[in-house]
């Protein structure tokens, strides 16, 4: 599991970085289509038989008259969601490397759940996910019970 989540990292990394590129090649495309008055074909261009739903054609048409700097500005958005899902990822990685090595119930364990909880939980605050909210509630209460196992494994330990 610790391969995975290592692989993963590198993926969402590698993806994240390709669309950051990608979205400011489109902003600015978008917005010299604005400037010159010339009807985007962007959104013109269909795949056949694709409809394109006039609700889809109306946010296109909203979000070309937003102005160029406004769009920039959900960028920092995007970056925090991402280095959210980044440190995730990356003490998701730190935990399965624990237990791979068995070492289940320690202190650090106890501070990477922890980390791991509250990340996902501002994750699921900032794209209003529910099953995330319901998933970093059920870590941060599988943190409560991994400090009393480490408080009873520190304890068994000291024990003659």
């Amino acid at each position: 599991m610790s391969r995975v989540f290592r692989i993963s990292w590198y993926v969402v990394l590698f993806a994240s970085i390709l669309c950051a590129i990608a979205g400011v090649i489109f902003l600015y495309i978008s917005s010299c289509d604005q400037a010159c008055g010339a009807e985007s074909a962007w959104f013109n261009y269909t795949i056949p038989d694709m409809e394109i739903k006039e609700s889809d054609r109306a946010d296109w048409e909203t979000f070309q008259s937003i102005p160029l700097p406004l769009k920039f500005l959900m960028f920092p958005y995007f970056f925090v969601l991402i280095a959210l899902l980044l440190r995730i990822i990356k003490k998701s990685q730190l935990l399965f490397d624990n237990f791979k090595n068995e070492i289940l119930f320690s202190r650090s364990n106890v501070v990477i759940i922890s980390k791991i909880g509250k990340s996902l939980l501002w994750y699921s605050i900032m794209t209003f996910g529910f099953t995330s909210l319901i998933i970093s509630i059920i870590l941060l209460m599988a943190c409560e019970v991994f400090k009393n196992g480490a408080a009873l494994q520190e304890e068994h330990d000291l024990t003659i």
